[in-house]
């Protein structure tokens, strides 16, 4: 099986066939460090953590059986639910601001939240959180904790704004005034492995032009309350 980033893995996972079962291989990892996933996979780990980073939700994906297809499903369709890694320190404190899904900024007319792959993937994630040191080899990192989120009628009312609010920037050809202050649970932020990539826009004039691709992204404060509300269960 290919992957992205040029890895290759001949091991093969079924799609889980309900919860429970996705519960049974999630439990199989805790405590797991991600160098042990990899050998299970029979992955060689790079020893940069950037690009370890890029492939380690791949690799869950596989050792799960994730069924996604391209970047608009999700990644099990037959539960409806998208997978999410979160770096966290070792008192599962997130580190980083959780990356949900691309936003394409050709966008001529603003489209509905509801039909929006935002809203696909944000209805309901499996958020595994991968603890550690900040600057430790993500190799020696250990798969700690998951949980799924699916945001009540509030939290999706205030995620509905947050798209709507940025979705006009993007339709208005204001790409270049979005900035990580708006949006209270969602944000937008350059999405791109080379920080010279563009795309293409329109502009506020409706001429062709280019900026970096942005993504959607979880505020790290609201990713911070929901494992902290993990903890307090614990």
């Amino acid at each position: 099986m290919n992957l992205k980033h040029h890895l290759t893995t001949d091991f093969k996972n079924s799609l889980p066939l309900n919860y429970d079962e996705l519960y049974q291989r999630l439990d199989n990892l805790l405590g797991m460090s991600v160098s042990s996933l990899a050998q299970i996979l029979n992955i060689k780990l790079d020893s940069n953590n950037t690009k370890i980073k890029g492939y380690l939700g791949q690799m869950l994906e596989i050792y799960l059986g994730a069924d996604g297809n391209n970047k608009a499903d999700v990644d099990f369709s037959n539960l409806d639910l998208e997978l999410k890694t979160v770096s966290t320190d070792e008192n599962l404190n997130p580190l980083e601001s959780p990356f949900i899904c691309s936003c394409k900024l050709f966008a001529l007319e603003h489209m509905d939240f509801y039909q929006s792959v935002l809203y696909r993937k944000i209805k309901k994630i499996l958020f595994v959180l991968i603890s550690g040191k900040k600057h430790e080899y993500i190799g020696n990192k250990i798969i700690k904790a998951y949980f799924i989120f699916t945001p009540n009628h509030k939290q999706l009312a205030i995620i509905k704004q947050d798209y709507d609010e940025l979705m006009h920037y993007i339709c208005t050809g204001q790409c270049n005034a979005i900035n990580a202050t708006i949006g209270t649970i969602i944000q937008m932020r350059p999405k791109a492995a080379n920080g010279s990539a563009l795309t293409q826009y329109l502009d506020a004039n409706g001429k062709l032009a280019y900026t970096r691709p942005r993504g959607f992204y979880m505020r790290r404060a609201f990713i911070v309350h929901l494992c902290q509300k993990i903890k307090n269960c614990a």
